[in-house]
């Protein structure tokens, strides 16, 4: 099973803010997306349910700061799987 995020941005004007790399808007939203979906893990394993072992998202192949993002966030890269509109599918083990 998967999570998906089905969309994801930061307002422009909020780009590298606040400054203390720590606590940045993109870092919390991730961290909170991330937390949230391994909950999700947590709960279905508990109750011994079909729950989702991977949080999945879609970015556009040419938004190189997006993908490197989402590698240092633990997100790889799918191979040869593309989405309509040039956009590429990364995944992140959630499960246990």
């Amino acid at each position: 099973m998967i999570a998906l995020i089905p969309m994801l941005g930061i307002g422009e004007r909020f780009h590298g803010q606040p400054p203390d790399p720590e606590w940045r808007y993109s870092r919390q939203i991730m961290g909170h997306l991330i937390a949230e979906a391994q909950e999700l893990a947590r709960v279905g394993r508990e109750a011994e349910a079909d729950e989702p072992q991977w949080l999945v998202l879609m970015v556009h192949r040419e938004n190189a700061r997006a993908i490197q993002y989402y590698e240092r966030c633990g997100f790889e890269l799918i191979p040869c799987v593309e989405r309509r509109n040039n956009h590429v599918v990364m995944k992140l083990w959630i499960g246990e």
